[in-house]
């Protein structure tokens, strides 16, 4: 997920993005973590603080592993939900998000923001 700063002046994000599927009344939270699945994000020791200037961007991945013989929610479609840091007004990225095979299983996780838009395709 890429933020930006859409404002006149700087802001600053620390921490995680909220990050959850909701389906049908059951909601799916992503865990917080430090470092992900993923071998080449940046290796963090702490969620840094990132400074946006106007325009600028922040990044936090989100990762989901389905392991087989894991309890896993159903499967289905749900909305992919998202609260950045540092405010509290969710926005829905997408409905129907498919669930997979398996469904949801509990690695569902986000990283912490980080400064740049590393991966994402800006503009697509």
């Amino acid at each position: 997920m890429v933020f930006t700063d859409i404002g006149d002046h700087a802001c600053t994000l620390r921490g995680y993005p909220g990050v959850a599927i909701a389906d049908a009344g059951r909601v799916i939270n992503a865990t917080r973590v430090l470092n992900g699945f993923r071998g080449d994000l940046p290796p963090l020791s702490s969620p840094p603080l990132v400074t946006l200037r106007p325009g600028g961007s922040a990044y936090a991945v989100v990762e989901l592993r389905l392991y087989d013989g894991q309890a896993c929610y159903p499967t289905g479609a749900g909305a992919f939900e998202v609260t950045a840091p540092n405010t509290t007004s969710t926005i829905i990225l997408g409905t129907g998000i498919t669930m997979g095979r398996h469904g949801i299983c509990s690695s569902l996780e986000v990283n912490p923001v980080a400064p740049g838009t590393f991966g994402a395709r800006v503009g697509t």
